[in-house]
C-alpha cells in the first residue's frame, strides 16, 4: 500500500505504536505506582495495629519510617511524570521544527523528510494518549488527554491538498506547505490551515507545559516533606535511644 493510500484525516490505517523510549518511561511509572500503593497499605495497616503495649515510641519510629517510604515512593513517581513529560515535549519540539523546516520551503529532500518524521512523532504522541485513555492512574487526566487529542486531530485534519486531506502522505504534506506559502507569497493573506495547525500546536504545548508545571510543583513539595520528615524520624531516634539509655540505667542502679 502507497503512503498515498495510507494517509487520510484518521492518521492511516495503523494503529499508533508507543515509541520505545514511552514505553519503558510509562512502564516504569506504573512499576513505582503499584510499590508506592503497597507501601501505602503496609502503613495503613500498621498505623491500625498500633497499640500502647508500654513501647509506644517503637512503634511510633516504625511508622515515621514506613511514612518516609511512602514520600520516597511519591518522589519516585513524579520523576517518573517528569520523565515522560521531558519525552512529549522533546517530541513536540521536534515536531514543530519539522513544520518549521516545511513552512520555511526547504528543498524537496529535507521538506519530505521533516513531513516523515513529523508524523512519526504524532503517531507516537497519539499512542501515548491512546495507551493512558481509561487507565486509572493515567499520567495525565481524562480532560488533558481528550484535549490533547483534539489538537492533534485539528493538525492533522488541516493538512489539505487540492480539496482532498493529504496527512500521512509525506509527499502531499510538504506540497501542501508549498501551496500555502504560494498563496501567502501571492495574496498577502492568511491561510486558515496554517493558522489552525499553528492552534493545534499552541494548544498541545500548553497542555504538557500545566504538566510539567504541577509536577514540578508536586515534586518539590514532597521532597520539602521527605527532608522534613527524615529530620523528624531522627529525632524520634534519638530520644527512643535516650529513653532507652536512661531505662537501662534507672534498673543498674537498683
Amino acid at each position: 500500500m502507497s503512503a498515498g493510500a495510507q494517509g487520510n484525516g484518521g492518521g492511516g490505517v495503523h494503529t499508533p505504536i508507543l515509541g520505545p523510549e514511552l514505553s519503558k518511561e510509562v512502564a516504569r511509572y506504573e512499576e513505582d505506582m503499584d510499590l508506592l500503593s503497597e507501601i501505602k497499605e503496609k502503613l495503613k495497616k500498621l498505623a491500625a495495629a498500633m497499640k500502647n503495649h508500654g513501647n509506644v515510641m517503637f512503634e511510633v519510629i516504625q511508622v515515621f519510617s514506613l511514612f518516609q517510604d511512602v514520600q520516597a515512593g511519591q518522589i519516585r513517581v513524579l520523576s517518573d511524570v517528569d520523565n515522560v513529560d521531558s519525552t512529549l515535549r522533546s517530541k513536540l519540539s521536534q515536531t514543530q521544527s519539522d513544520w518549521n523546516k516545511m513552512m520555511g520551503g526547504a528543498t524537496d529532500g529535507p521538506g519530505e523528510a521533516a513531513a516523515k518524521d513529523m508524523i512519526k512523532q504524532i503517531k507516537e504522541i497519539e499512542a501515548f494518549i491512546k495507551d493512558e485513555s481509561g487507565k486509572k492512574g493515567s499520567i495525565l487526566d481524562g480532560a488533558s488527554l481528550k484535549n490533547l487529542q483534539a489538537a492533534i486531530s485539528s493538525i492533522k485534519s488541516n493538512f489539505t491538498y487540492n480539496g482532498k486531506n493529504v496527512w500521512g502522505n509525506k509527499n502531499e504534506m510538504y506540497s501542501a506547505c508549498l501551496n500555502w506559502l504560494w498563496e501567502m507569497d501571492q495574496d498577502g493573506k492568511n491561510i486558515p490551515e496554517v493558522k489552525n495547525i499553528q492552534d493545534g500546536f499552541q494548544t498541545v504545548n500548553q497542555s504538557v507545559s500545566e504538566l510539567s508545571s504541577t509536577t514540578n510543583t508536586q515534586l518539590q513539595f514532597v521532597e520539602n516533606q521527605y527532608k522534613q520528615g527524615m529530620g523528624e524520624e531522627n529525632a524520634a531516634m534519638q530520644a527512643y535511644q535516650k529513653l532507652n539509655s536512661n531505662t537501662i540505667r534507672h534498673f543498674a542502679n537498683q
